[in-house]
């Protein structure tokens, strides 16, 4: 098995509302789920199409199986706060080991 990550990084809290339904107009989530000892990581990129340029703000939050209470899969479209602004969860990547189970999960936020 492959080292949890160190539980001294794992220093912040988040709340994530999972998305329960999406009509097309408004969406609905479940009550928030406190979710303790994950990572967030600030990220920005540069977002380049023929007709624009721009910089894309995005958050990385790190999801540990060992540390992070409790450990659940984010699913797309659903909700993240953190210090008190809100976010969308726009991508997650399932990290494996050894196991069938998910070392760690890394969740993009846009």
């Amino acid at each position: 098995m492959v080292r949890p990550i160190p539980r001294k990084l794992l220093i912040h809290t988040i709340d994530y509302k999972h998305l329960a339904e999406n009509n097309g107009w408004d969406d609905e989530f479940d009550e928030p789920i406190k979710i303790t000892r994950v990572r967030v990581m600030p990220t920005s990129r540069i977002h380049r199409t023929v007709q624009s340029e721009g910089r894309e703000a995005t958050h990385r939050v790190i999801i540990d199986r060992q540390y992070s209470e409790p450990f659940l899969e984010p699913s797309e479209g659903s909700r993240v706060v953190w210090r008190g602004k809100e976010f969308t969860v726009g991508r997650v990547s399932a990290h494996y080991d050894f196991s069938e189970i998910p070392h760690h999960y890394e969740v993009e936020l846009w």
